[in-house]
């Protein structure tokens, strides 16, 4: 317990989770751009945490039917932004988010 038998499978396996988990919190975060708006800067610092490259990003992005420019703008052409102050109306993935990122960025 505690040892690393194959350090380059563990490594392996950690960059697949952050990844994984990096892609997912992103892409519920372009289905609510009011909030991925305010959190811009909390997605940067865990892509630098966790190593998540820009080729990553743009490949999640891309998944996500999104492009980098239109991320870095913040809305996709003929979105509507809608205000994100009102908590009472986000799903339940929204909130789940929040508290991910609350707890661990």
């Amino acid at each position: 317990a505690g040892s690393i038998d194959n350090p380059e499978a563990w490594t392996k396996r950690r960059t697949d989770q952050s990844q994984h988990r990096y892609a997912a919190i992103l892409q519920n975060c372009l289905s609510h751009p009011g909030y991925m708006n305010t959190r811009k800067q909390e997605l940067m610092k865990m892509r630098m945490m966790h190593h998540i490259d820009e080729k990553f990003h743009e490949e999640a992005l891309k998944r996500c039917g999104w492009t980098v420019e239109e991320f870095e703008r913040g809305y996709k052409e003929g979105q509507d932004v809608p205000d994100c102050d009102d908590e009472l109306h986000h799903d339940w993935k929204w909130h789940v988010t929040n508290l991910i990122l609350r707890i661990f960025w």
